[in-house]
């Protein structure tokens, strides 16, 4: 469904999601500390850019969007798929 361009996109939006994540789970004693958090590995980025790819494709071909905020994460994934430059979640 996706070509290339977009799942580097997607990719690129996945990574940043998981890097966003690893530094709310960063303690604060650790932050204060000048600590960093864990880079995000490749699987992590792998499995949420499988999300963030499923979620585009049932959005882009069923229009629905009454259950893709249903938490704090998926409104997170589609603040990420919103601002995609590549293509657009909601043509």
């Amino acid at each position: 469904m996706f070509n290339e361009i977009q799942r580097s996109e997607i990719r690129c939006l996945a990574k940043e999601i998981v890097a966003s994540e690893n530094w709310n789970d960063l303690p604060w004693n650790d932050a204060w500390n000048g600590a960093y958090p864990i880079r995000p590995s490749n699987e992590e980025i792998e499995h949420e850019a499988r999300e963030l790819e499923i979620k585009a494709g049932r959005i882009i071909s069923e229009g629905s969007l009454i259950h893709e905020y249903g938490d704090v994460k998926e409104h997170i994934r589609m603040i990420s798929l919103e601002s995609a430059k590549s293509f657009n979640i909601y043509a």
